[in-house]
């Protein structure tokens, strides 16, 4: 990780917070504390890799407490530079002990439970946490590998972005439809333009102006929902703008082919979008419905099935052409 934050340092901040799991180590504390004493010679991940480095941690965990102390003042003689006397007494100190406790009761304010936990933010919103599958099972390539890749899809995504939102363009009394040519064939749409204004105006803007061209279905879930919308296909992707929910309680998530707003939550609504492949009633009234698929539902069950959650190799999307839209 260090690699990937020196690769890109104009563009990536690394934040360390110590979690001591002081419930089922009873040196945690003092292991944090003994990172914290270091960074103030400078020595910060000196120290790190001199607890976490695999022989000693298998020698420190089994002290008793008592000795711990003792082990540390000796490994602190082996990190070049540290001045250890300073280290000791920095060691135990009110300032130490009280930045390690304020970070560990942050931490699991936030909902931290367990380490290493990477949270990734992008301009100030949270994309992607633990239970998004982002780290591996092991190893340090792996985990280089998929920050890349979240990072390059970023930009690519911030290349294509809008600046705001689209002037509103469309006639509300008017009926469009939008036909999906995808690389298992075609389906056409009904938009919804009187129960999602804002919605079905982005829509149409980022369809005219070939924003969908290309665009991977990343997500696709036998009996839930095929999501699309996302030039990146990382599921982070959007349009450099949002959009405000427009919920009409008339419409419901009662059948397949209904067509609604992908979002990270409530008013985020940008260019992601998903079409359910059976009633999902559980989404009602969280997630703007904009449109129905009229014809061509038996191509949107064609998608090829994709579980970014899933520990497997994905199959290669399924993609869209183009979108045309039909105004009368």
């Amino acid at each position: 990780m260090a690699q990937f934050q020196s690769d890109n340092a104009d563009s990536v901040q690394f934040v360390f917070r110590h979690l001591p799991l002081k419930s089922i180590h009873d040196k945690a504390s003092l292991a944090s504390q003994a990172a914290e004493a270091a960074a103030l010679q400078g020595k910060f991940w000196e120290m790190h890799d001199v607890l976490m480095d695999s022989t000693n941690w298998s020698v420190w965990t089994a002290l008793a407490a008592t000795d711990f102390p003792n082990w540390l003042k000796e490994n602190a003689g082996k990190v070049d530079g540290l001045d250890v006397d300073q280290f000791m007494k920095d060691l135990t100190s009110q300032k130490i002990v009280d930045a390690v406790e304020l970070s560990y009761n942050s931490a699991t304010q936030i909902g931290l439970s367990g380490t290493p936990s990477i949270y990734i933010f992008m301009d100030g919103d949270l994309y992607f946490t633990p239970d998004d599958g982002i780290a591996p099972d092991d190893g340090i390539a792996p985990y280089y590998q998929t920050l890349d890749a979240i990072f390059q899809n970023y930009v690519l995504e911030q290349e294509k972005a809008y600046s705001q939102c689209p002037a509103m363009t469309i006639d509300v009394n008017k009926t469009y439809t939008a036909t999906v040519k995808t690389t298992k064939g075609e389906f056409v749409m009904e938009l919804y333009p009187k129960s999602a204004p804002l919605t079905v105006n982005s829509f149409i803007f980022l369809a005219k102006d070939g924003w969908f061209e290309n665009v991977p279905f990343h997500r696709v879930i036998a009996d839930f929902v095929a999501q699309t919308g996302d030039p990146t296909g990382t599921g982070i992707g959007g349009p450099g703008y949002h959009i405000k929910d427009e919920i009409d309680p008339n419409l419901l998530y009662d059948k397949e082919g209904v067509v609604g707003m992908a979002n990270s939550g409530a008013n985020t609504n940008g260019s992601q979008f998903f079409i359910t492949l059976a009633a999902q009633p559980n989404l009602d009234g969280r997630y703007t419905i904009f449109a129905r698929v009229v014809s061509g539902m038996d191509v949107v069950r064609s998608i090829t099935q994709r579980d970014p959650s899933a520990q497997t190799e994905l199959p290669e999307p399924d993609r869209i052409l183009s979108v045309t839209i039909t105004e009368k």
